[in-house]
């Protein structure tokens, strides 16, 4: 019998032992740090996309895209840092370069980011743009973005039967900041 009140007297300062002094505090200090990554882009243009109907050489090509992430509370309040990865392959003889504008609802720029220049005959050409706290606050009235690529001149014309191939691939990359004592 004394063995069994041993072991309970024993049992409790063990357990008393196992929970004093546990700061409960802490879970307030509690942060949640998310990235979602959303595939925005990929096209592939060949000489003929940079001929007019009577091959005449166009060399700027452009493209508007709707971007409604942007939108919603969760972004507005926990949106910490944005940025842009690209990846590019350029077969071609001429550089080129990629600029990107931001669009607010009526078409107004918002803001534009710094171009980008791909030089002629590279693969898998990376690069990653961060977006500024001025490009981070304009970006919630984002509605559209307008994607320009532009062929340097050349010394030979180009020829829509020539195997040359613009490649690229863009992600956006959203990082959300969530702590405990968040609404």
């Amino acid at each position: 019998m004394k063995m069994y009140i041993y072991l309970m007297v024993l049992g409790c300062f063990l357990l008393k032992s196992c929970v004093r002094d546990v700061d409960f505090d802490q879970l307030d200090d509690i942060e949640i740090n998310t990235i979602h990554n959303f595939s925005l882009i990929h096209f592939d243009m060949e000489p003929s996309n940079f001929l007019d109907d009577f091959e005449n050489e166009v060399l700027m090509s452009s493209d508007t895209i709707a971007l409604p992430i942007f939108g919603g509370n969760y972004t507005v309040n926990y949106l910490n840092q944005a940025e842009l990865k690209y990846k590019f392959s350029n077969s071609f003889d001429r550089n080129g370069s990629l600029e990107i504008e931001f669009l607010d609802a009526y078409n107004g720029s918002l803001f534009t980011l710094q171009k980008i220049y791909i030089d002629a005959n590279i693969s898998n050409f990376e690069v990653t743009q961060e977006f500024d706290d001025f490009e981070l606050q304009r970006v919630f009235d984002t509605e559209r973005m307008v994607v320009n690529l532009k062929l340097s001149n050349g010394s030979n014309p180009l020829d829509q039967n020539q195997t040359y191939l613009f490649s690229s691939q863009m992600a956006l990359l959203l990082y959300y900041k969530v702590k405990a004592g968040d609404d």
